[in-house]
């Protein structure tokens, strides 16, 4: 147990969503972004311009947020794999690090189980876009007959095999967006050594419409402001996860690299980039569990984790690519050391604190020397929770923490070109502090949850159209809070949540004026109906106010409307594994952007309709 708000979102949950975004969808707390079908993102408490660099994405515990301005492949991560995904509301770099600072969403797949496994799905919707998804697993254990949970087993091992297709096709021009997607996970458990192996490759290429005016979004927002622009991406990686289990003392060094190798064409700027961004992950992690008497279990934790990210880039006067223009090359270095304390007391008060020392150099490098240069950070940052457990169905939280954001390395950096090239050491972390209440229970019938929280933030970074680079703005300051609540009974589900959020810059010429692109409401409604001979209806709802564009921080310009998404679904489960759905997306055909950045509106897709089928053995 966390002493924090952490929000879980079920297997049978993401079973009947399309994607992880389309799960976390649901969700109040969590806001998706989108530009085209190839370029979403989630944010959290708050955030506007570049929202996700300010929430941590995990799979499995390894983080997926790449160091530069380039979102997270969400279609890449195949549903069936998923068993469950928890979001952590609140600061927690002190605990993870850079971009920990709204909270963390951690996906977390699901083990091969003994036995053999298959899993298939397919669909496709009246655009036709469609996806198929298929896995094959294998698993093996040895251990107390009928027990296969982990640490009763004398060994295990099991075998995953993930394919998965999309093709994208909305009614806006230019906007297709292909993809497919291979992964191999492996698992071994042996006496007191465990370990996960995975590999994943992942090629996808997604046209850029670009943005329209108001005008023009009025007028037809299906069409595409120019003829060319699009991206090319491969992702490719390994994960390996190994841990020792000593009596009470574990160790944990898990270690992954991942390269994405981009080729970008956009000759509506005259614009043509070829980059590759490599990370290396490590870390080795320690701790021991103890015993204060017979009522207070103490669990000390050190950790050190390693990060090396180099992104190089290349960039090209034509399309073809036979002539370089320019060549560089950024890399940055993180060495982290950190503590935790968890206390557990009769299991009814938990108390965690921690805290982290991170060293972090900057370098870069150009045959033209435009953008050489260096820079070090060395942010201090801890944090401090408090639970307690009145009674089995009532929890109660509070935390505390500092947090921290590097510069993405094309935000300290500028190669676009135009006579801009140069290298920014005048550009600081970001830097806050967070508090975050929690209220919840949970009969197994009726669930509750309240969650107010504020954020101040020092030095947050944004891009200045006035001397047109990236700039730390001085302070903010967000406040808000979180209610959500659901009933099951028998046949039927009902949830529903709502979540305030007051963003307003705290100094400086437009001190009290609202954040750009955060809105102050987000609602969201869900009802589920299970029915005779297998069916069962569902329908999604989720509302968010208006906000104002980005870039406009004197709040001078008219503010974009809200945006009302509506879904429903009919499902049928049958005999022999097999189970299908229909679903239409967007009923209302609202089109209102998500987005809005300096004039530029980025329609949503409209209604769709969609058949589906899915197969377990």
């Amino acid at each position: 147990m966390t002493p924090a708000v952490v929000r879980v979102i079920s297997e049978e949950d993401i079973e009947r969503s399309d994607t992880v975004l389309d799960a976390l969808s649901r969700i109040p707390s969590v806001r998706v972004v989108s530009s085209s079908p190839g370029d979403a993102y989630v944010s959290m408490g708050g955030f506007g311009e570049n929202g996700f660099m300010r929430t941590l994405v995990l799979r499995d515990g390894v983080p997926l947020n790449n160091p530069d301005l380039d979102s997270i492949s969400w279609r890449s991560i195949p549903l069936g794999s998923v068993e469950r995904i928890e979001i952590l509301q609140g600061p927690a770099s002190a605990q993870y690090g850079d971009q920990a600072v709204a909270g963390v969403i951690n996906i977390i797949t699901a083990d091969p189980e003994p036995g053999v496994s298959v899993e298939a799905s397919a669909s496709v919707d009246s655009n036709l876009s469609n996806e198929q998804a298929l896995s094959l697993s294998y698993g093996w254990a040895a251990g107390a007959e009928g027990d296969s949970e982990r640490g009763a087993r004398d060994a295990a091992a099991g075998l995953r095999a993930e394919v998965s297709r999309s093709g994208h096709t909305p009614e806006r021009e230019r906007s297709d967006h292909d993809m497919w997607s291979a992964a191999l996970t492996g698992l071994m458990e042996a006496g007191w050594f465990s370990g996960r192996l995975r590999g994943y490759y992942t090629p996808s290429s997604y046209q850029m419409p670009g943005s329209l005016t108001e005008d023009e979004f009025e007028d037809d927002p299906d069409q595409a402001s120019n003829d060319d622009d699009f991206t090319e991406q491969v992702e490719y990686g390994v994960a390996l996860t190994p841990e020792a289990s000593l009596g009470r003392l574990e160790i944990s060094a898990p270690v992954s690299v991942g390269v994405a190798e981009t080729s970008s064409e956009t000759p509506s700027f005259f614009s043509f980039f070829d980059s590759t961004l490599t990370s290396l992950d490590a870390a080795i992690v320690a701790s021991y569990l103890t015993f204060i008497g017979s009522e207070v279990a103490l669990t000390p934790t050190l950790g050190l984790d390693y990060r090396r990210s180099r992104l190089g880039i290349e960039r090209f006067a034509t399309e073809d690519r036979d002539a370089t223009t320019f060549e560089a090359g950024l890399t940055r270095n993180v060495y982290a050391p950190w503590i935790r304390v968890k206390a557990s007391v009769q299991d009814r008060i938990i108390f965690e604190a921690g805290g982290r020392y991170e060293y972090a150099a900057l370098e870069g490098e150009s045959e033209d020397r435009a953008i050489d240069g260096d820079d070090v950070h060395m942010p201090i940052v801890a944090d401090a929770g408090l639970s307690y457990l009145p009674a089995e169905t009532v929890k109660l939280s509070l935390r505390y923490g500092r947090t921290f954001r590097y510069p993405a390395l094309d935000e300290q950096v500028v190669y676009s070109g135009y006579g801009s090239d140069t290298f920014y050491d005048d550009l600081d972390p970001e830097r806050g502090h967070s508090l975050v209440l929690g209220a919840s229970y949970d009969d197994g019938t009726l669930a509750a949850s309240a969650a107010p929280f504020v954020t101040w933030m020092a030095d947050e970074i944004v891009y200045d159209s006035a001397e047109f680079r990236n700039l730390n703005t001085g302070e903010t300051i967000r406040y808000g809070a979180t209610l959500d609540a659901s009933y099951r009974y028998t046949f039927l589900t009902v949830g529903a949540g709502y979540e305030y959020v007051r963003a307003e810059l705290a100094a400086g010429e437009h001190e009290g004026n609202v954040v750009p692109l955060v809105p102050a409401h987000s609602v969201t409604g869900e009802t589920r109906a299970c029915l005779p001979m297998g069916f069962a209806i569902a329908t999604d709802l989720r509302y968010t106010s208006s906000f104002y564009e980005g870039g406009d921080e004197a709040n001078d310009l008219d503010v974009i409307s809200g945006r009302t998404g509506w879904n429903a679904r009919l499902e049928w489960s049958g005999d022999f594994g097999l189970s299908t759905y229909l679903a239409a997306r967007n009923i209302l055909d609202d089109r209102t952007p998500t987005r809005v950045y300096y004039g530029g509106w980025y329609p949503m897709p409209g209604r769709t309709y969609e058949i589906g089928a899915r197969w377990e053995y």
